[in-house]
């Protein structure tokens, strides 16, 4: 809102300049949440990669599944930033 006029609780427009008013405590979609899921499982298997190559046989998954699964994963963290930037058009 840019003309800071008092406004009750319950408009959802500004009276004076018939701006949209902002939500106190905006919900997070579905689409933010699986964006933060992809984000945190991508940092799981760069370390997981990472450890699959620096640890002895049995402590970790094999270098190839971990780099299989981050390459997977790369690619819906591709594709789900692909859909937030269309989104935001």
């Amino acid at each position: 809102m840019q003309c800071n006029s008092t406004l009750a609780k319950d408009e959802k427009i500004c009276w004076a300049c018939n701006s949209a008013v902002p939500e106190k405590n905006p919900k997070t979609s579905a689409h933010a949440r699986f964006h933060s899921l992809v984000n945190g499982l991508f940092i799981f298997f760069a370390f997981l990669t990472v450890a699959a190559v620096l640890t002895p046989e049995g402590y970790t998954p094999s270098f190839m599944k971990c780099a299989a699964g981050l390459l997977v994963i790369a690619l819906v963290r591709s594709s789900v930033q692909n859909m937030t930037e269309a989104r935001k058009d």
